[in-house]
């Protein structure tokens, strides 16, 4: 492994120390979020006309995004909630949600439904 030389100092208790390479500055580098797929937010536009906007701020933020943990999502969006393995945002107001799955460590977010306030609470997405 290239990034991996001797210990100079021959400790004992490490044989290997990081040089500055790539993979060392990746450990903490932060990156922006990937969001999949947008194509359910263009879908959801349509199907509910009066989201567009809303949903296109939405992704706008989320793209942009350097989120490690759901703290940080609220800090950008106070009122999203963890509800089993999803991150649930509320979209104009509280009329409609999205429903996602944020991998933090692969900086994916994917996009699984967006639905009116009355579909969400009918419970039947968690499936």
């Amino acid at each position: 492994m290239p990034w991996l030389v001797p210990d100079p100092a021959g400790s004992r208790f490490a044989k290997f120390h990081l040089t500055s390479s790539q993979f060392a500055n990746s450990m903490t580098e932060r990156t922006q979020l990937h969001v999949i797929s947008r194509k359910r937010l263009l879908e959801a536009a349509e199907k509910h006309g009066d989201i567009g906007v809303a949903l296109d701020i939405w992704y706008r933020i989320a793209k942009r995004a350097e989120w490690r943990n759901l703290m940080e999502v609220r800090r950008v969006f106070p009122s999203a909630d963890a509800v089993e393995k999803f991150t649930v945002f509320n979209i104009k107001g509280n009329a409609y949600r999205l429903i996602t799955e944020i991998n933090y460590q692969a900086g994916r977010i994917f996009l699984r439904q967006v639905l009116t306030h009355a579909e969400y609470s009918k419970g039947g997405w968690k499936g």
